[in-house]
């Protein structure tokens, strides 16, 4: 037993996105998507701190939602198309759903980033009407994460451009949904206020204290015992921060593994501070980046 516990793969996840059976929480981020997609409010606004698990939502929604079957969810990208024109967005925007839905290339034709040069129409009058022909009665979801990033494009209008694109698309079909995720410091951008104005918006914010618990027993449940002190140690010093959570019992485990002692207590977990710190490194340079100069 012991030998299989020391062996035993780190559960706790750093920078990466969290899959369903390891993600708690956002219950109250979910019911708003989905009561906002009921009252078909077509376009949503999530936004947050970097690290703060927005990835991890955008995994997640398909699984939180309790309409999640009358909708088909696209996950798409924008950080690394900053740089690029709308038709060539368009274009690969149109590959993506055709892979994440699994359609069938013989059933639909994609739009070439040539053709949609001439005529962008291609996509809202071309292709649209047969992704929503094989998709029967279901709404379409875009799920756009890093919206923002646009701003950091060569081309000074692009953010507008996509953003009047797609929310134009919405006037030819109301099965059409958008959930833009933008980072916090951006709400505030004149550029972004203004395109999101009238936009229904929600933050994704830290965790409460249950699903912060959650989140550090539930991964190691099957070999790390925490006593009740040093979850509260714990919760005190992430504040439910996920990333941050995540870090410190990332450390905790490996230093649990190397120990062998698998019950952790509050003095444990004030042993590993400076560790931890030195891991979420990355992660609190942005943290800090994003706030203003006054909140620092």
């Amino acid at each position: 037993m012991i030998n299989s516990l020391r062996s035993q793969r780190n559960p706790y996840i750093i920078g990466r996105p969290i899959d369903q059976q390891l993600f708690f929480g956002r219950e109250n981020l979910f019911s708003f998507i989905q009561d906002s997609i009921q009252h078909n409010q077509n376009i949503i606004c999530l936004y947050g701190q970097r690290r703060i698990g927005k990835s991890s939502v955008i995994r997640n929604i398909p699984h939180g939602l309790n309409s999640s079957n009358e909708c088909v969810f696209v996950a798409f990208n924008l950080q690394s198309y900053s740089q690029e024109s709308l038709s060539t967005i368009l274009a690969v925007l149109a590959q993506e759903i055709v892979s994440n839905l699994l359609l069938d290339n013989k059933n639909i034709k994609l739009p070439e980033i040539t053709e949609l040069e001439l005529d962008l129409g291609i996509f809202s009058h071309e292709f649209l009407p047969q992704v929503y022909q094989l998709l029967e009665n279901k709404n379409l979801v875009l799920l756009l994460d890093e919206f923002d990033a646009l701003m950091n494009s060569h081309d000074s209008e692009l953010l507008e451009q996509v953003y009047n694109y797609l929310s134009a698309l919405i006037n030819v079909s109301k099965k059409l949904f958008l959930i833009s995720l933008i980072e916090q410091r951006s709400v505030n951008n004149h550029r972004i206020s203004k395109l999101f104005k009238d936009v229904p918006k929600k933050e994704i914010g830290l965790l409460d204290e249950d699903s912060t618990r959650k989140l550090i027993v539930n991964p190691a449940k099957n070999s790390l015992e925490y006593e009740e002190d040093a979850i509260k140690t714990i919760f005190e010093l992430s504040l439910g921060h996920p990333y941050f959570t995540q870090a410190i019992c990332f450390t905790i485990f490996g230093r649990a593994r190397e120990e062998d002692k698998w019950t952790v207590s509050s003095e444990d977990v004030k042993l590993i501070i400076n560790k931890a710190i030195e891991l979420a490194e990355a992660g609190l340079t942005w943290f800090w980046d994003g706030f203003s100069i006054l909140e620092r």
